[in-house]
């Protein structure tokens, strides 16, 4: 193994607990939230519902974010496959389930919640909200996917021209 790709697996595994760092972090927050929505009685059932669900959901879609980031990473550390139909569709697919917790985040309802429900000085609003950073990683996912599927084309007439 060359220093090169000893520098990008190390890079890529960097990446990759990184990754799921925050999909334990994101999995306590919904706990806690779901612990606190849960004795919630002055906000509406739907509220506390919709809230739940999409929070699971981001959940979900940010694990499945994060598999698909292994398996791109294993397929480029283990077989070196760098410009494949796969890897181009595991990079468009991952933008695009960023893109979905883009609008899970629009689609939250809004509500208050009262300070001692929320254990807090003072009363916790919850609104709909555009996460900005998540569409900017979709906007990168969906960039890279173009650049590999782009970089596959060029291979393939490079191939074809040998």
């Amino acid at each position: 193994m060359t220093d090169r790709q000893k520098k990008m697996k190390w890079g890529l595994s960097a990446v990759c607990v990184v990754m799921c760092v925050g999909v334990l972090l994101n999995l306590w927050i919904c706990f806690n939230k779901l612990t606190i929505l849960a004795d919630a009685s002055s906000i509406s059932n739907f509220n506390v519902v919709t809230t739940i669900v999409l929070d699971a959901l981001t959940l979900v879609f940010d694990s499945i974010v994060l598999i698909l980031f292994v398996r791109f990473s294993l397929a480029i550390t283990r077989k070196g496959e760098f410009f494949s139909p796969k890897q181009t569709r595991r990079l468009l697919a991952m933008g695009v389930l960023y893109v979905l917790i883009v609008i899970a985040g629009l689609l939250t309802p809004s509500f208050t919640m009262p300070a001692e429900l929320a254990q807090l000085t003072g009363s916790l609003k919850q609104e709909p909200f555009l996460n900005l950073r998540v569409l900017l990683f979709s906007l990168i996912f969906f960039a890279l996917s173009a650049i590999f599927e782009y970089g596959r084309m060029l291979q393939e007439d490079s191939n074809n021209i040998l």
